[in-house]
């Protein structure tokens, strides 16, 4: 954006500083690297994200995130033994097949909103308990609206899943102890751990999206459970 140097290059703070001094243009964009950024000038990462975001709210940039980090607030000690880890894992892990679930449960209900035979704007508005603005039945120019015929997606059937499709992601990480992270790097899904680990320039990232997820879920959780089987044999050899 025009004003986006002149702003920054004037601005004495030393978030602006910071961000001045360490954008990276690349191509069409400029690159920020908070957590790096945050280190390097002894600021805190909020400190860098408020400064980005009012420089975004004045017009000066045009903010895109990625590698959003979830914040946590703890609540009370930490647990010490082994079982109470292992219980806070078990609620943490269940959370978030949870939120998958849900996740994909929404993707469903807005496909089955775009292809269903009825006004896009007012089956929108009826999913939330709403009305169209003066209880009209239809919007009049939506696709629906304007062709009276639903939209009929791609057949689409997924490939079946066996020991063998998932090999090509085994080599590409030595990572065993997480068969839904494997699951999810093969379907294409980022976080950042799969960018620690230089997965999103891999060639598997997004490799079996023609897969079923569930399936795809239980076939890295046999291969993990595979080597942890190898590394108990390995240890009980070495017993005396």
């Amino acid at each position: 954006m025009p004003t986006y140097h002149l702003t920054l290059k004037h601005d004495t703070s030393a978030e602006g500083k910071a961000i001045f001094s360490n954008a990276v243009h690349k191509v069409k964009y400029h690159h920020i690297d908070v957590n790096a950024v945050a280190r390097a000038a002894r600021l805190t990462r909020t400190d860098i994200v408020k400064k980005l975001n009012q420089l975004n709210e004045h017009g000066h940039i045009e903010l895109k995130t990625s590698g959003i980090e979830h914040r946590y607030l703890i609540l009370k000690a930490l647990p010490q033994t082994d079982r109470e880890i292992e219980a806070v894992t078990d609620r943490l892990y269940a959370d978030l097949q949870a939120r998958e679930t849900d996740a994909l449960h929404r993707g469903r209900q807005v496909i089955d909103l775009i292809t269903g035979r009825k006004c896009f704007a007012r089956a929108l508005a009826e999913h939330f308990g709403m009305d169209l603005p003066g209880g009209g039945a239809s919007c009049g120019h939506c696709t629906f609206c304007l062709t009276a015929t639903p939209i009929t997606p791609p057949s689409w059937a997924p490939r079946r899943t066996t020991a063998g499709t998932i090999q090509r992601v085994l080599e590409a990480t030595p990572v065993r102890d997480d068969p839904r992270f494997l699951a999810r790097v093969a379907f294409g899904i980022k976080s950042p751990r799969v960018m620690m680990l230089n997965l999103d320039k891999s060639h598997v990232l997004a490799s079996l999206v023609d897969h079923d997820f569930e399936d795809l879920l239980r076939e890295f959780t046999k291969a993990c459970q595979g080597r942890l089987r190898d590394f108990r044999l390995i240890d009980n050899r070495k017993s005396p």
